[in-house]
C-alpha cells in the first residue's frame, strides 16, 4: 500500500477469508488513467465476469463462453427507486444497516491491516 501526496493509499489490494472457505480478492486504486468498474467471480462449474463500466456479463463455462443480456440503468436511479418503493410500500430492504455497518467494519480492517501490517480477522456474522 504506497501512500500518495494526501497520505491516504493510492493502491489497496485486500484478501478477505471467508468463514464458509470463500475468499475474495479486492483491488482499489487512484493510479490508472483509465477507470474500470469489474468483478470475477469464479466457482466450481463456472466464471462470471462482470465489467460494469460496459454494462456486460460474461459467463465462461467449461461449454464455452456466453455474453449475458443485461438490462442498463443508472444505478444511483435503481438505488433511488428501491428506496423509494421501499418506504412507500412497507418493504423490506435490500440491502439494510447492518448491512452497511458490517460494509464499513470490512474497509476499517483493511485499513488496520495494511496499516499494522498484519492480518485482521471480523467475528463471524450469525446466519438467518
Amino acid at each position: 500500500m504506497g501512500l500518495g501526496h494526501d497520505s491516504k493509499p493510492d493502491y489497496v489490494e485486500g484478501v478477505i477469508h471467508f468463514s464458509h472457505h470463500g475468499i475474495a480478492v479486492l483491488h482499489s486504486n487512484w493510479l490508472t488513467m483509465q477507470k474500470a468498474r469489474s468483478m470475477v467471480v469464479s466457482g466450481s462449474v463456472a466464471t462470471a465476469n462482470l465489467d460494469f463500466m460496459a454494462k456486460e456479463v460474461l459467463l465462461e463455462t467449461v461449454e464455452g463462453p456466453l455474453k449475458l443480456q443485461v438490462t442498463i440503468a443508472e444505478p444511483l436511479t435503481l438505488e433511488l427507486s428501491h428506496f423509494a418503493d421501499c418506504i412507500l410500500h412497507d418493504k423490506p430492504f435490500i440491502v439494510n444497516a447492518e448491512d452497511g455497518v458490517r460494509a464499513v467494519e470490512v474497509c476499517e480492517a483493511m485499513g488496520k491491516s495494511g496499516d499494522e501490517h498484519r492480518p485482521v480477522c471480523l467475528q463471524s456474522l450469525p446466519t438467518a
